[in-house]
């Protein structure tokens, strides 16, 4: 999805991304609960914030209407600038351990740039945010759809806020999510917003590798099964995602 990376990120990204997204390192496991934390009440508060069976919520025919302001204001957060530097450097430790090179050069750019910061002036165009979790994965949803079916093109307005409210409609009725915290919340957008971001570059960078392109495929399609995603059973419409028709 072009427009939720910036022209000159997609550049910084692309020299690590590729071999970084094939070698699997997009552990979800932080927004199922299972990756590790220093910190055992945020340990307990992510068990069961984003339930293993969120792919059939999302596509629930009759998922409940995000009507209430003080419910849609649970998927937002306030961002900290240090929960934010703890994120991104979890994630290079995550990357060094299959990739060494790709790390480091993840880490120079974290320290040159907030990353987050970028995405969030690409994604104001399309009436989102960067500080809501919903938003977030929606960015993630779409982008690893894109990737798992090989291709990077424009995503429309209207589906990317179709796709938003679908999450949005899944995640107020998730009480474990709507009361984590604000540091919680911000880990898992993040952790969402660096993987959409990366499968994107990866994928503008392998065009016209074959085998590299079937691998990003294919771990697009395994991170998002860890989340009950099963991306070759949806397509993606007007009205966001449906069930792909057989």
């Amino acid at each position: 999805m072009r427009f939720f990376v910036p022209a000159f990120l997609a550049m910084s990204l692309a020299v690590a991304a590729a071999p970084v997204c094939a070698q699997g390192v997009f552990d979800l496991g932080v927004l199922t609960g299972t990756a590790p934390s220093s910190d055992q009440s945020q340990r307990q508060q992510a068990k069961g914030a984003i339930p293993h069976d969120i792919g059939g919520i999302l596509l629930a025919p009759k998922a409940a209407a995000a009507k209430d302001t003080a419910a849609v204001s649970a998927l937002s957060f306030k961002a900290s600038p240090e929960v934010r530097k703890r994120n991104l450097a979890k994630f290079v430790e995550r990357t060094r351990a299959v990739d060494a090179a790709g790390a480091t050069q993840l880490e120079q750019l974290f320290a040159a740039q907030d990353v987050i910061e970028e995405v969030a002036k690409a994604l104001q165009a399309y009436g989102m945010r960067t500080d809501n979790v919903a938003d977030a994965f929606a960015l993630y949803w779409i982008n690893a759809w894109n990737t798992s079916r090989g291709i990077s093109e424009e995503t429309s307005k209207e589906q990317a806020k179709a796709v938003q409210r679908q999450v949005a409609n899944a995640l107020l009725v998730t009480p474990d999510f709507t009361a984590a915290d604000d540091a919680l919340k911000q880990e898992l957008a993040e952790a969402l917003i660096i993987q959409a971001v990366l499968l994107e570059a990866a994928l503008q960078q392998s065009a016209g590798d074959t085998l590299v392109v079937k691998q990003l495929m294919h771990a697009a399609r395994q991170g998002a099964k860890g989340m009950g995603l099963e991306l070759d059973q949806m397509q993606l419409t007007p009205d966001g995602f449906v069930p792909a028709k057989k």
